[in-house]
């Protein structure tokens, strides 16, 4: 007797063998899609690691606390909380920056205004919003007396995933 095979269990075979092909680079790019954003978060808390507050004092008035509260945001002595969509100077900002001034002109260190913004939505009109916000800072720190050589500014795109909202309208202002 001749020994025939099926063809339909060979294509069948086939089908099967090439979705566990399908399956294994479906995995493999899971993992590596999720390596690549632990590593972009780890980059950011690397980034916020490196500010060094000035102080460990929390700011003073009713208004600065309020604001930080209401907003959603723990207060924080060298942050500035913006309005959305507005890069007016909170009202706790000139305080705050006045201090940062003093420090400057006293030990003679540079000023680092970092800027984040979310990538979502209108990405040209959120960096337009950032510098404006680095901008209205920078003018108000040369009003109190530093130098513009004293005043570094970065602004970081992120994104929206590793941007938490409550973070989207701050901006930290560290001595370095």
């Amino acid at each position: 007797m001749t020994d025939r095979k099926n063809p339909q269990s060979s294509s069948t075979r086939t089908v099967a063998v090439i979705a566990v092909i399908v399956l294994i680079v479906i995995a493999i790019a899971g993992i590596v899609l999720a390596n690549r954003q632990k590593s972009e978060a780890d980059a950011i808390e690397t980034v916020a690691a490196d500010t060094t507050p000035l102080s460990a004092s929390a700011p003073t008035g009713a208004s600065a606390a309020s604001g930080a509260a209401s907003a959603g945001v723990p207060s924080d002595p060298n942050g500035l909380v913006f309005a959305v969509k507005s890069a007016k100077l909170p009202a706790d900002a000139n305080d705050k920056l006045g201090s940062l001034a003093d420090a400057v002109r006293k030990d003679n260190k540079t000023l680092v205004i970092v800027v984040r913004y979310a990538a979502n939505g209108d990405p040209v009109g959120e960096l337009e919003l950032a510098k404006n916000r680095a901008e209205a800072i920078r003018h108000a720190l040369q009003a109190n007396g530093v130098s513009l050589s004293s005043i570094r500014t970065e602004i970081a795109e992120l994104p929206p995933t590793l941007l938490a909202a409550s973070e989207a309208n701050r901006v930290q202002v560290t001595l370095r």
